[in-house]
């Protein structure tokens, strides 16, 4: 491979002296590497929670100054721990670096708590930013982002080679023009691609590493719907699609504290063993356990997975640089259609819980449109998941979480409004119902299988598991089962020792 974009994961600091060889090695193998880091933070200790709460009590008209200096210690401590804890390397310079940034974030927020007239941009935004005494507008959570950058920027310095450096890169000054504002995503995506690129390119050279800050403020038209917190995995996605015009191949690593994309969660498995990591897929597969299912969304951002990226030949690798699990490998389908032994068939199964059923009976399901007006009145209180309809039934699913009943009510006396339906009638009705699961089975090339569909009936059946609601894709990349929330680990852990195991 001609160049690797590392994606290492901030969420167990005590790691991160330990990605050094990762990089370390791929230099001796003589690749080129770039490295997106998003905030420290531990288990115990979510900087991005902090940092939010920071901002609220700036954005207060009576500002608790007491409670922000106590928070800025605090974050301030965690960073300074970390160094003195967790990092093996020297740590003069990282803490030179720490002290020099909480300096500058201390003088910043005493000119803006002393201002008559204070300026933030709104929560809505994403941005959470302060205006500086320059006129220039100060980001709190892009802050952290660069403390993080720049830390890693030591350890990779730090290296027992004197061939390799880093550079730490700023990404809050990259604002695309104004012009731009008005594409629609995928434009605003493969100029964003660009632009990194170019910053990359300009950095790079035999033994020089440039380390980025996932975090890009002044986004706000384009980030909550794209990027947002706790998805460096967009910005390193980005950075691969306009290099691999540059470079003839660039590889994706998402560095993540587990082995890979495994077949089922372990924590479910009656046998954790049992669960296997999918060591290759293809783009679409990868999208449906990520996305579609919200299943391993956490290790994989489904935004990782966009059509540019794919297009432009990327390979994506998920792994655990220091496990023994070579990881998962996301490639394109043609490649994966050429090798026979690839993972074909179901190859992954997921439950989730706290699901409503919906169903409404009318006679009036034929006439023209009726879907349409019928999901019309739904989006604006829930996203479907899935659907099922006859003549005169349609069922759908709903995620629970969060829903109240007075919620469901109103919306079902919209519809019945809208359907002009009677509420006590046996022949035109409209019910829900609590406690229940979606079982999702997910492979690549599932149709080309006999008796997939059969086989799970089948054995849901064998252990007295009822479906009460099953939908197919076409492709029959995807089989998803509707039952009881009580049977959901149960469906889980024979549906995975059928195909699985």
């Amino acid at each position: 491979m001609d160049y690797i974009i590392k994606k290492l994961w901030g969420e167990n600091a005590a790691e991160l002296h330990k990605s050094s060889k990762n990089i370390y090695d791929d230099f001796i193998a003589g690749t080129q590497q770039a490295v997106v880091v998003s905030a420290i933070r531990s288990p115990d200790f979510n900087t991005t929670d902090k940092l939010i709460e920071l901002w609220q009590l700036l954005a207060d008209v009576d500002i608790n100054v007491d409670r922000c200096g106590s928070l800025v210690w605090e974050l301030k401590k965690f960073h300074l721990q970390i160094l003195e804890q967790k990092l093996l390397c020297s740590r003069k310079k990282m803490i030179d670096v720490v002290n020099a940034q909480f300096d500058f974030l201390k003088s910043a927020l005493q000119f803006y708590i002393c201002q008559e007239n204070k300026t933030v941009i709104p929560e809505s935004s994403n941005d959470y930013a302060i205006m500086l005494e320059s006129g220039e507008y100060f980001s709190i959570l892009g802050f952290w982002e660069i403390i993080c950058c720049r830390i890693f920027s030591c350890v990779v310095d730090s290296l027992s080679s004197e061939w390799i450096c880093s550079k730490s890169i700023d990404l809050s000054n990259l604002v695309l023009p104004k012009e731009v504002k008005d594409k629609n995503e995928n434009e605003v995506f493969n100029h964003l691609s660009s632009r990194l690129a170019e910053v990359i390119e300009k950095n790079v050279a035999w033994g020089h590493i440039p380390v980025l800050s996932w975090y890009m403020w002044f986004f706000d038209w384009w980030i909550e719907a794209s990027i947002w917190r706790g998805y460096s995995d967009a910005t390193a996605a980005a950075c691969t699609v306009w290099l691999s015009r540059i470079w003839h191949e660039v590889v994706l690593e998402i560095q993540k504290s587990v082995p890979g994309l495994m077949s089922a969660d372990p924590r479910i498995l009656d046998h954790p063993e049992d669960a296997v990591v999918l060591w290759q897929l293809d783009y679409l597969t990868a999208r449906e356990i990520t996305w579609d299912c919200w299943a391993q969304a956490k290790l994989l951002h489904h935004q990782a997975l966009r059509s540019q990226v794919q297009e432009a030949g990327v390979k994506i690798h998920l792994f655990d640089p220091f496990s023994w699990s070579e990881g998962s490998w996301i490639i394109n389908r043609h490649i994966l259609d050429e090798q026979s032994d690839c993972c074909k068939g179901v190859s992954f199964i997921w439950g989730r819980k706290d699901v409503i059923f919906f169903s409404i009976s009318s006679g009036k399901m034929f006439e023209n449109g009726i879907l349409s007006r019928l999901f019309w009145v739904v989006q604006n209180y829930f996203w479907v998941d899935i659907v099922s309809a006859s003549e005169s039934e349609v069922s759908f699913t709903i995620d629970g979480n969060w829903v109240k009943t007075k919620v469901l009510e109103e919306m079902i006396t919209k519809l019945r409004m809208e359907f002009n339906m009677p509420e006590n009638s046996e022949m035109e009705f409209i019910e829900y119902r609590r406690h229940k699961s979606l079982i999702f089975c997910v492979g690549l090339h599932m149709r080309d299988h006999i008796g997939i569909f059969s086989k799970a009936t089948k054995v849901l059946s064998d252990n007295h598991i009822n479906i009460e609601i099953a939908s197919q894709w076409r492709l029959q990349r995807s089989i998803i089962f509707g039952v009881d929330e009580k049977d959901m680990e149960k469906a889980v852990n024979v549906l995975h020792k059928e195909f699985i195991v």
